[in-house]
Order: C-alpha cells, then structure tokens, then sequence
C-alpha cells in the first residue's frame, strides 16, 4: 500500500492538542482498512495539491508530492522557524512508520536543507533523519541520493553535525559509516570534519560541548576513534587525513595511554555494545592500537608499522608501565620519514607538555626528545628549551633522563648551545644522583655547554662544579672519568679571575688523583688527564712539575717534583694514595705503589706515617689477580619504576559528602540550666516561687523595673543576668529571649557590651530545641547587627570561629534580611582579606585577633542556604578574590593558630584534610552558587583547581579561571578589573604574581579597558621586576591595551622601558618586547626622540640576526619606523647606525621566510632614501641579484668595505642556506673590490673556498662560481694596476696643461683621460 505518515496531514495539525493528535494519528493508521472513502483527509501534507485530477489518481499524486519543484514554494510561505520545526517533525515522524518512501524522504530534506542552511537550529535533528535514511535505504541505486544534502549541511554546521553524528550513532553503524566517508571526502568538508573530531579525540574518555539545540550531551573519544576506523578503510586517502595526520596519530597514542591506566564506566559499557556486533578486541586499547597501524599504512608509512611490530612495540605500548619506550621507538621509526611531519610533531608536543597534563607527560617527552634528534625540528629547539627546567627537577628518573637525552640532542646544534647558559646550575646539581647513568647524560651534555666560549663560568659555578667532579675522576666508567676530567680542564681554564684563588685548594686536592689516572688502562682517559694535568700545574704556577710531566712519563719523577713543589699537602697524598692501592686497574695499583716508595723516602722522619707505608707496599707484593671488572653488577639505563600520582578527587568529594552529612550525623548534647531571676515575688508561698520565677523575666512589669535602673547599669546587670542565665541546671528559652529583647529594645544604638550580647544569643541559639521557637530571637539579632554590623560579626567569628549549628542559624539570618546583609558581607570582607589574622577590636575592648580562616567557614555555611543573599551578588568579585588569595596564602604559609584551629574543626567531621582544599571547596560553591557551575566546571576539567593549590603554578591556575570568567559579565569583569588595580597598588608581594595574572587574562575582555589607564599606572614598577614571569605578564597585558587604538597614545611614557627589555636574554620576553613597541613607535601621536631613537636602533641591530623569524620580522619593522619619524636633530647621529644595518637588510631580503624578506626588503629602500642613496634605491628596486645590489653598494660606499668584510664572514655562517648563499655571492664582488689588499683578499678567498664543503648544494654551486671570479681578479690585478697608474698619470698632466694639450691636437689624449 502506498505510505502515509502515521498523524493527520493538515496545515492545521500544528496547532493541534497532543490528545487531538493521538487520536488522529489512530484514526490514520485505521482508515485505509476501514474507510476507504476517507483516504484523501489523511494524506501527506501537500504544497498546492492538484486538484484537477480524477479522485482516483489522486492518492498516486499524494507520495510524490513531497519531492515536487512546487512544495518548496508551500514552505517557503511558512514562518523560517514553524518551517524548519515542521519540516523536522515530519521527517522524524516518516521515519516511524511501517513502510517508508525514501525518495520522499530525501526530498523533504534537501527541500530543508536547501532553503537557508546556515540559520538552520535544528541540525542535530536533520543529522538524525538523515542518518535514519541511510538505515532504512536498502536501494543501491540511490544510495547516494543525500550526498549533497549531508555536505551542504556540514559545510555550514561542522561542529552540529559530527558532535550530533558521534551522539546518534557511537559505535559508527553501517549508515553512519557511509555519512562518514560523505563528509571527508568532499575537499569543502573534509577539513572540517577531521578538526572537529581531533577536538573529540583528544579529550579522553569524555568531550564535554554542546550543540546549536542546547543538547550538552558528553561525546565519548573512543566514539570518535571508531568512526576514524571506518574511514580508514576508504580505498582512496582523504585530504583533511593527511592534513591532519600528526595530530591524529598523537591523539590515538595518547587514548591507548589513557585506556591502559583507567577504564570509566562510560567507555566500558560503550566497548561492550560495540562488542555485541562482533569482529572487535577485546578491550579498547587494542582497538585504538589497530586503528594507529590502519593509519600509520593508509599514509603510506607500512614500514614503520612493520618494524614497531618486529621490535614487539604495539605489545610494548599496551602495557602502562613502558608506554615511554613504545612511544620512543615508534618516534625513532617515524623521525626519518618526514622533515615537515617531525616539525609539526614537535610543535605539538611541545604545547601539550606546557599544559599540565600528569598522566601523558612521560610518553610525550619520550616522543619529543626521539624526534628531536632529526635534523628537521631543531627549529624548535628553543621551545623544548623553555620546558626543561620543569622536568629536569622532576621526582621521576625517567623523565629527568629523557629531558638530559634531549639537551644531547640539542647540544649538537652549535647556535643553540649559548643559549643554554641558564641550565649550568641545575645541570651542575645532578651530578650528585646517584645514578651514573643519569650522571654520565649530565656530563656530556655539561661538557658541551661549558665548551662554548660565550658561556661564561661564574665563581660559584666553578666551585661547585669542582667540587662535584672530584668524586667521579675515579668512576668506573671510563667515559664518565673522561668527562669530569675533561670538564674540569675546561673550569681551570675559563674560571674568572676573581674565582681563581679559591679554586685553588680544589685543584690541588685534584692533582695527585689525575697523576695516577695518566696511568689508566684506558688510552683516551689517560691522554685526557694528562692534558688536565698540564692545565692544573699552569693554573697553580708549578712550572717544574708542569716541564717534568710534559719530558718524563715516569711515576716515580713526576711523584718526587709533586712532593718537593707540594711538601705542606704529603698527609694528604698518603691518605688519597693508600685508596688507590685498592683501584681495580692494574696500570693505577702499579703507579700507587711507585708513589708510595717515593712519599716513604720524604716520610722516613714520621714513623707512624712511614709504617703505613711500609705496610701497604708489602701488601701489594701478595697482589695477584686484579678485580674482575666484567663481574660487576650489570645496571640498565633507567629502572622503570610506577609514579604514583596523588589523586585527591575522591578525597574531596567524600569530604563534600562529609560536609554535608555532618549536621544530621552530629548528635545535638542539650544541657538543662537552671534560670536566675530578677527580684523574686517573696509574697508569694514558697510551693509557688518556683513556679513564678520561669515567668517573671518576660512579665510586662519586668521592663518598668529596668527602666528605672541606671542605663548604664541597666545594660551591665541585664547582660550578666542573661550570662548567668545560661549557667543554671536549666534554661527557660522564652524567659531568655525576652530579656535580650528587652535589651535591645530599650538602646539599642548606645549598647556597650554587644559582644556578650552576641554570645548570649549564641547560647540561646545552642540550647533551644524546640523548632516551633527558633526564630524568636531573629528580630532581636537583626537589629542589633543593623546598629553594630562590626562587634555582632567580630563576636560571632571568635565565640564560635568553626562555625557550629547555632552559629550557621545566626549567620543564615544576618544575611537574609536587606536590611543587613551588605553590611554583614562588608564585615566578612575585612577578615576574609587579611591572612592569616585580622586584627581589630569590638566596643568592649577586645583586641584579640580574629581569623581569617573562620570566617571563610561561615560564608561556606552561607553558601548552604536555599536562596542567595542579595548581599552575596553585589560583593561577590571581592569574596571571589579573597578567597582565591586565601588559597594561595594557605599553600605559602601555615602558622600555628591556622593549624590548631584547623585539627579542631576536622575532630568535627566531615572537612578536607588541609585548609587550601577547603577553601577551594568554598570557591566552587560560590562560583555555583551565583549561576557560574560552568566555570567551576571547565576549570576542573583542565585541572585548575589542583594546579591552584601548588605555589609554583598560582598564578597559572589564576589565569585559567580569569579567562573562563572574563566571558561571564562585563560588569563583573569590571569589579573585578578596578580590585585589583587596587590591590596592586599597594605593596602586597604575597600575592602580586596570582593578582597580575588575573588581571591581565581579565584586561583581554572588551568590558574592563575603561581601567586599562589605571593598569598603565602599574606598569612602570612591575616591568622593573626581577621576576621573569611578572614582566611577561605585564607586557602581555600591554599587547591587549594596544588592541585599542586610544590607548595606544598614551603608552608614549613606556617606550624608554620597553627599549631597556630588549636586552633582555629570554627571547619569549623580548618578542612580546617588540610586538608592543611595534604598536606603540606606529601611531602617529607618539614621537620619537633622538636619544630613543639612538637606543632603539642601536638594540635591534643584534634582533636583526635573531633564530626567531617573528623576531626579526619586528626588529626590521620597527627599525624601519625609527629611520621614518626620528626628529630631524636625530638624523646625522643616526646614519652611523643605519650604515651599518644595510649590509644585514640586504642579506635578509633573501630570507626564507617570505614575511621577513618582504620586510627587509621595505626597510631598505626606506634606509637608502634615509641616507640619500639613490642609485642603491633604483637597483634595490629594479634587480634582485645579489651580486648587482653588492655592487652598488660598495661603489655608494666605499670607505665601509672593511666592515662589510666582517659583517659577511659572520653571515656565511649562517642557519639559513639562501643567507649563506647570499653571503658568498657578495663575498666574490667584495673580493673583486679588495684585490689590492692582500690581506683582506686571503680572508675573502679561504671563506669562499671554505664554503664549497657547505651543506647545501646552493651555496656549493655559488661558492664554485664565485672562486674563478676571484682568481681572475689575482690574475689581472697587476696589469689593472699599471693601467690605473697610466691613467692617473694624464689626468694629472690633463688637468695642468689642458690648454696647450688641446691647441696642440691631444684630443685623443684628452678623450683617453677622460675615460
């Protein structure tokens, strides 16, 4: 039977009751049965229906008209939204009946998709239909039929359709595996779905987002890894595959490392489903695993896939305690395949290990420092620099041996060595490990280092590094011998001046140990140390031992000059030779005892010293057999060992449980007191005093008795009453409360004991059980917190500083009512900001401190309420901050007062182990509290909340939660902006670096610039900061400013700053350096003067060679704005600096990044027009060729062809082939120009021959064709000379017989003297 939908096909159906719709929907799937006559009513809905035809071809009429060219006017006349919603609900709705018309289906949805696909908002739903079309389709011959649709609608909404596809259909279907190949194969979407599932990839084992519906469904990774399966087994490779494959092949390295060390609950339901449709692994890992070696094949890299399976790697990585050496291995297979993959590999890396990311840390640098040791990536050497302080302390051997791997690595790279300087001191501190192997990394790498002469060794440097290399001259590692030894001729040699005479004792104690080691078994030590020894006797002027050494290799004459120079130190040469007696080297043992015979004959007059001697030498006459060295326990590289991470999630979600089970699980002790009464009725008979005395203290008549005392000594007498009140065996609740109102009641403003007042209400508060009378002290309480805001919060924080029930009571209603909530937060405030005691005093005279802590444990009860005190909303970026310094205090410093107050609140239950966590605890709440869980959520996804309660990552973890908030509210961003400025302001070190990095990540918002003159006002003392993590995040606060053109003017007042920061030598510094100044010298408004301009040209210069191409680029772009708007007083002292800046414009206008050459090349020709050098302009602009510019340039200046000299045989060093290549070409023009200079042309002519060993073939090429040229300038050099003296000759003789030449017929002469 033809299909119709399962509801009633009416315009009208849209406003229908869901009642009239089942009903109808019954009544249509009854009708074809039972009343045929009725078919035309429930029909599918139709866009002008023909009702021309017969009735009996009108049913024929009603499936096709769905895919009509005249339904898409029908919805076109609809409302976009009741069209888009309608259309939705229809296609959703065909899909649910028994038979279903795929053509029409296809048609609705290409109608949908078709009329405006980019304000489309029910995406996921369409993904849904369409991925129920693909099921129900079983015709091959129009399997396609969707294609476009899918990709039109991807194309608009990538995110929409790959989140709402991985949702629907997890464990990739066969009609979601034929979406999938859709998607990528189409070059407009193919990108774009890769992207999107990198981001599902990576998140491991859940993907938190949402889509354009609202749906904020969590995404499973592993859904995403199996759809990259299926697309793996396409027979023709996708675009967006290769675009995206080192960061695809990470991201399932990475999984296989997550899903081998937890398993949530999530993913092992999920496997099990996926399992159930049969041909799958067992478990996950195996699964991520076959689908890397399904990528690795698909893009044609089958032979590393086959030899990490030959080495066992894949069994390797599946295991958690040796996922680093899979990864090694797999990163040493894949290193020699592509120069351009290991570049982006390692640009990767080195982002994920900046984040703090415990749990892939280990494999990450595994695969970094193996790609690493490619030619490719060095250029991002510097990067993997920055991390190596971090790990190079880590507590993991592992880790610290893979960072030392990579720094050999680097160390190969010579440009890169100087600028390891800064990692002399840590590198010099592990060489007290007691791994050798670690130790002998440590070496190598510090042998290099300390090698390069642009790194200097410091006094204390050397000491230390003395000091610690002693020990190792007797490993029994040959290498690690020669590596200390090796190092420690290098201190001697480079040590500054000032350091030399403490070193002295050092060496001296190092003198004998290297004599014996000139004797060692091994050929290369023992040639070392002989070396080190005729450094050591320069350094200590012996100049006889040093010529005894260099002229005799015989213990016994080395020995006797050692002890004639030495005499004073002969002790100390017995005790360290009496150790060497013991070596396991033969050849040393032998050279010991030679020692020894000649120390004996100096000691013949100290006969204890002597005997020990004597008796060593005989002893060695019974040494026969040496210690077998190859019996020693064999050690490996590095012991893996498990890292046990402390995870505190479950610990504080049971202390959140705790927390909130404490109040129902505390059994209230209520104690009986017995009431004091005032002036009792003694008229009364004795059986009915008792009875009057509960009732007195609230009878009327009782307040007519006070009124009559004293005010004075009404207050003092009614307070002590109310105390002793609380004393008795038993305690009348209603007698109680009616004399603190009457208190109150009577004046309240002028009260001069609200502390004890406070604490009277407080044990009314902890003795009253009785709920029906709960609040009736609230009235009482209100008012006195609205006449004494200060003494009511002061007294309640130190009667009750852990916050117990009656004290949360007495906060809940404070804060509740208007009329004192603000002013209770105000009060709060004041002690929540000072760590960790806030001193004030209350009206009684109490100066005793209160503490900080205690009132952060009020305002966690307060957060418990069911409604937000309105006083919460408006102080809320200051309780916020407070709070978060409360965190960074706690983790710095915890004194005594904190601690015991602490032990005492946790004997209460149900709190975190430590105060910070609570407070991070109290954080949360609060951010939840005011409608921000979101927040609180994203930065416990990335792990802020943890990174916060470390004092070396505060400000890290600061940053992150600014940068979720500063999205929230402009107004609250702010509040936010003009605290801390204010904060700032004051001299606050504590917390200066986590209050500027939350100010700078909130100043990136468009709100808070209103407060970026008051940001500007702090910029001058914190640029000046001697940490290097505050000034970097000044001057990235100031990159944000600049954004805004009218601030921009009012930075002119930094400029002199900001030229001294870039003497700076971190690089990272320097770059934000320039990217600020470059905004700044651009505008207009902002001079320059000549002293600036003198400066900043005079330290880009060195920026203009920088390895950094972003660096060079800024230089160049600002040298060139300095050469533009230098006053005109500043121009002459300014040529120098621009003269010698052409020769380095003229090389980088051949730099390999295009950016840099463009730039230059502007530069130059702004220079030339600077110094009026117009020829040079015309060439500049007309030919590209080197040799031509070079040409000009030496002919516009001469008198500088010596400085151009040295400043080209710096550039054919060079890291950059077409610099080099540059380079040598002007060095052969150059050549030409000096053939009359034997000297200069002998260094032209080695550096161009020196070139043609280069390792580029280009400069190889160049270098050959510049060789001849110079050779032919040697051959004709001295017929040229003779030639130019001729010429000179009839110049001279031209210029003084001009007329008498002439009259004579010389005009040949003349035209010869002319030319």
């Amino acid at each position: 039977m033809t299909w119709r939908p399962p509801f009633t096909p009416r315009v009208v159906w849209l406003n229908d009751d869901s009642e009239d719709e089942d009903e109808e929907e019954k009544g249509a799937e009854a009708a074809p049965a039972s009343q045929p006559e009725e078919v035309q009513e429930h029909q599918v809905l139709q866009a002008e229906p023909n009702w021309e035809l017969p009735e009996e071809e009108q049913e024929q009429e009603d499936t096709h008209v769905l895919h009509n060219p005249r339904a898409k006017l029908f919805w076109e006349t609809v409302h976009p939204k009741d069209c888009e919603g309608s259309t939705v609900e229809l296609a959703e709705a065909m899909t649910e009946g028994q038979s279903y018309d795929a053509e029409a289906g296809a048609a609705l949805l290409d109608m949908l998709v078709e009329s405006e696909v980019s304000t489309l908002k029910q995406v996921p739903r369409i993904v849904r239909c369409i991925h129920q079309w693909f099921m129900t389709n079983t015709d091959e011959s129009v399997e396609h039929r969707l294609d476009n649709t899918l990709v039109e609608l991807t194309d608009a909404h990538p995110h929409d359709v790959v989140v709402a596809l991985l949702r629907c259909a997890p464990s990739c279907d066969r009609a979601a595996a034929a979406m999938w190949r859709m998607m990528v194969t189409t070059s407009m979407t193919t990108k774009k779905v890769f992207r999107e599932l990198l981001c599902v990839l990576e998140d491991w084992p859940l993907h938190s987002t949402s889509t354009c519906d609202g749906d904020q469904q969590d995404v499973l990774a592993l859904a995403a890894t199996r759809a990259l399966r299926e697309i793996l087994r396409m027979p023709r490779c996708p675009r967006g595959l290769k675009v995206h494959f080192p960061r695809l092949l990470l991201a399932l390295l990475f999984q296989v490392v997550y899903s081998t060390e937890q398993m949530s609950d999530e993913v092992d339901t999920f496997w099990r489903e996926c399992q159930e449709e049969g041909g799958l692994p067992t478990s996950p890992s195996r699964f991520i695993v076959l689908t890397v070696k399904a990528l690795l094949c698909r893009l044609g890299y089958r032979l590393v896939a086959f030899e990490v399976e030959r080495k066992r790697g894949w069994d390797t990585l599946l295991h958690a305690e040796t996922h680093h050496c899979a990864m090694g291995l797999l990163a040493r297979e894949i290193r020699v395949v592509s120069r351009h993959l290991n570049a982006s590999v390692v640009s990767y890396l080195v982002k994920l290990l900046s984040r703090n990311e415990p749990r892939c840390e280990l494999p990450a640098m595994a695969f970094l420092v193996e790609i690493l040791a490619s030619p490719g990536p060095n250029v991002r050497a510097e990067s993997f620099l920055q991390l190596v302080p971090r790990y190079l302390q880590s507590t993991c051997s592992i880790m610290r041996s893979l960072v030392l791997k990579g720094l050999t690595v680097i160390c190969d790279t010579p440009w890169m060595v100087p600028k390891m300087r800064f990692l002399v001191q840590r590198l010099t501190d592990l060489l007290q490990d007691t791994d050798m192997d670690m130790v002998r990394m440590t070496l190598s790498v510090l042998r290099k280092v300390v090698r390069d002469p642009s790194v200097p060794i410091s006094t204390p440097i050397a000491l230390q590094l003395a000091e610690r290399l002693q020990p190792l001259l007797d490993n029994e590692s040959w290498y690690v011998r020669q590596l200390s030894v090796s190092i420690f001729k290098e201190v001697t040699e480079r040590v500054a001046n000032d350091g030399k005479k403490p070193l002295k004792t050092l060496v001296h104690q190092s003198l004998l140990p290297l004599i014996f080691h000139v004797f060692d078994e091994n050929k290369a030590v023992a040639a070392t140390c002989r070396d080190t020894l005729l450094q050591a006797t320069v350094f200590l002027k012996k100049e006889k031992l040093r010529q005894v050494v260099l002229r005799d290799q015989q213990i016994e004459a080395i020995g006797e000059c050692l002890l004639v120079e030495c005499r004073s130190r002969a002790a100390e040469y017995l005790r360290q030779s009496l150790t060497y007696v013991q070596s396991p080297q033969d050849s040393i043992r032998e050279a010991a005892v030679a020692f020894l015979g000649v120390l004996g004959q100096h000691m013949r007059a100290q006969p204890e010293k002597f005997r020990l001697v004597y008796h060593a030498v005989q002893h060695a006459t019974k040494d026969n057999s040496p210690p077998d060295s190859s019996g020693m326990t064999w050690r490996p590289p590095f012991t893996p060992r498990v890292v046990w991470l402390n995870d505190d999630s479950e610990d504080e979600d049971e202390e959140e449980k705790g927390a909130e089970a404490a109040p129902a699980s505390q059994p209230e002790e209520v104690q009986e007191h017995q009431v004091l009464q005032a002036e009792p009725n003694w008229e009364l008979p004795e059986e009915e005093q008792e009875q009057e005395d509960t009732h007195v203290l609230h009878n009327p008549r009782a307040k007519l008795f006070w009124e009559t005392v004293h005010p004075k000594d009404c207050e003092g007498s009614t307070v002590e009453l109310a105390e002793a009140m609380t004393e008795g065996q038993s305690y009348d609740a209603e007698a109680g409360a009616a004399l603190l109102d009457m208190l109150v009641e009577s004046e309240v403003s002028t009260l001069k004991q609200v502390p004890r007042i406070v604490r009277c209400i407080h044990q009314w508060f902890m003795t009253n059980t009785d709920e029906s009378v709960e609040h009736r002290l609230d009235n009482t309480l209100v008012e006195l917190t609205d006449a004494h805001p200060h003494d009511v919060v002061v007294a309640l924080l130190r009667c009750a500083p852990s916050c117990d029930r009656a004290a949360a009571a007495m906060w809940r209603m404070m804060v509740t009512t208007s009329m004192t909530t603000k002013k209770v937060f105000r009060e709060l405030l004041c002690v929540l900001e000072d760590w960790p005691l806030h001193s004030t005093s209350t009206c009684d005279g109490d100066q005793q401190d209160v503490l900080a802590l205690a009132a952060t444990r009020a305002l966690r009860e307060i957060l418990r309420m069911p409604r937000c005190p309105r006083g919460l909303k408006v102080h809320f970026p200051r309780l916020l901050l407070a709070l978060l310094f409360q965190v960074v205090y706690s983790t710095e410093q915890m004194s005594d007062e904190v601690d015991t107050f602490w032990r005492e609140c946790q004997e209460e239950g149900g709190l975190p182990t430590s105060p910070s966590r609570f407070i991070v605890l109290t954080v949360k709440a609060l951010l939840c509290r005011l409608g921000y869980r979101l927040v609180a959520f994203e930065v416990e996804r990335k792990r802020g909340w943890d990174t916060l309660l470390h004092a070396e990552t505060h400000h890290c973890a600061m940053g992150l939660l600014a940068r979720e908030i500063r999205v929230v509210s402009r107004h609250l961003n702010a509040s936010v902006v003009s605290y801390l400025v204010k904060l700032l302001s004051r001299n606050e070190p504590r917390c200066e670096l986590p209050a500027m990095a939350f100010l700078v990540e909130i100043l990136a918002s468009p709100g808070p610039n209103v407060r970026a003159e008051s940001f500007l006002q702090l910029v001058p003392r914190y640029l000046q900061s001697t940490c290097s993590i505050m000034r970097s995040l000044v001057l990235k606060g100031l990159t944000v400013i600049c954004d805004t053109p009218w601030m921009v003017p009012k930075m002119r007042f930094l400029v002199q700053r900001l030229t001294d920061l870039l003497q700076d030598t971190d690089m990272d510094m320097v770059r934000m350096t320039l990217s600020v100044l470059r905004k700044v010298v651009r505008d207009p408004s902002v001079p320059i003067s000549t002293p600036i301009a003198l400066q900043l040209a005079e330290r880009l210069q060195p920026l203009l060679d920088n390895e950094s191409w972003y660096v060079r680029q800024l230089s160049v772009s600002i040298f060139k704005e300095v050469t533009e708007r230098v006053a005109n007083d500043g121009k002459k002292p300014l040529k120098t600096l621009v003269h010698q800046s052409l020769l380095p414009l003229i090389f980088h206008v051949f730099d390999e990044n295009k950016a840099v050459a463009a730039t230059c090349r502007d530069t130059l020709l702004q220079a030339t027009v600077f110094l009026k050098k117009e020829k040079l302009r015309q060439v500049v602009l007309r030919d590209q060729q080197i040799e031509a510019i070079g040409e000009c340039l030496l002919v516009e200046c001469r008198s500088r062809a010596a400085e151009y000299l040295r400043q080209s045989l710096t550039y054919v060093q060079s890291p950059q082939d077409s610099i080099r290549e540059a380079a040598v070409a002007f060095l052969g023009v150059l050549g030409q120009h000096m053939r009359a200079q034997p000297e200069k042309f002998r260094l032209v002519y080695h550096a161009v021959q020196h070139a043609t060993k280069d390792n580029s073939p280009y400069v190889q090429r160049q270098a050959l064709r510049t060789l001849p040229l110079l050779r032919a300038a040697v051959a004709n050099g001295s017929s040229r000379s003779r030639l130019q003296e001729l010429q000179s000759q009839l110049r001279q003789a031209w210029r003084r017989r001009r007329p008498s030449l002439w009259g004579n017929g010389w005009l040949c002469c003349w035209g010869s003297a002319q030319d």
